[in-house]
């Protein structure tokens, strides 16, 4: 087996000892929340490694506005804990605070991630959060497939404004973690009926695998009351209820 591994400065970088132990932190300490704002060399270099035959993962600092990533150059081969390798690797160069963007091909920081000022990437985003209050909900969440058809889980779903959109995040029984955001800005909070587009991922238990990505249809029937249907790439449906 041979890993290679890259890493590049957006803009500046000292070596740094590491302080604390990426070992000990949980899937869910090291994965980047937030908006981020990078560079169009930092993106560049985030499809370079996307486009890799066997990416690993993909780490990103705030603050040292440097990017870290790992892959292996063999056809076959396979990796340890691809994730804190990632991150261990990034704060070996410029200290903590190295977060995880993606793993494999998949971006699963929870937050937009804007290039140069244009949003690629959508999220929950801490700053836009605290300017409006949040709606939160009971909801409920199942997943349908051809072949099978999962019991509903039960939890709640909370909507902030986001300018002219709205963003959800919804967490339910059995570690099912939701997020997403559809149109509509004021409407959710001022509307008793309405219908809009919206897209999502899911993640399930705390492992970032597996993975569910969606686009669909969010359709409000009564005040704070309505459902979302919606399929991954696979054609399985992801559905969503809420009521007061």
């Amino acid at each position: 087996m041979l890993v290679k591994q890259y890493r590049l400065f957006s803009a500046f970088g000292l070596a740094l000892l590491i302080v604390g132990c990426v070992a000990a932190q949980s899937l869910d300490d090291i994965i980047g929340t937030g908006r981020i704002d990078i560079t169009q060399r930092t993106w560049t270099h985030f499809q370079k490694y996307k486009n890799l035959p066997n990416n690993g993962a993909f780490a990103y600092n705030k603050r040292a506005r440097y990017s870290y990533y790992n892959y292996c150059s063999e056809a076959q081969c396979t990796f340890g804990d691809r994730a804190r390798d990632a991150i261990y690797g990034c704060e070996q160069k410029v200290g903590v605070g190295c977060k995880l963007l993606a793993q494999n091909d998949k971006i699963v920081w929870l937050g937009s991630i804007y290039v140069d000022g244009a949003k690629v990437h959508y999220g929950l985003d801490k700053a836009s959060a605290s300017t409006s209050s949040p709606i939160r909900l009971p909801a409920k969440y199942r997943m349908v497939s051809k072949t099978n058809q999962r019991p509903w889980r039960v939890g709640t779903i909370e909507v902030r404004e986001d300018g002219s959109s709205n963003v959800f995040s919804a967490e339910f029984a059995t570690n099912i973690r939701c997020e997403g955001s559809f149109l509509g800005g004021k409407r959710f909070k001022t509307s008793a009926k309405y219908f809009t587009t919206m897209r999502g991922e899911c993640r399930f238990g705390k492992m970032i695998e597996p993975y569910s990505k969606f686009t669909g249809s969010l359709n409000v029937i009564a005040e704070h009351t309505g459902h979302i249907a919606a399929k991954d790439g696979q054609g399985v449906k992801t559905e969503i209820v809420f009521q007061p």
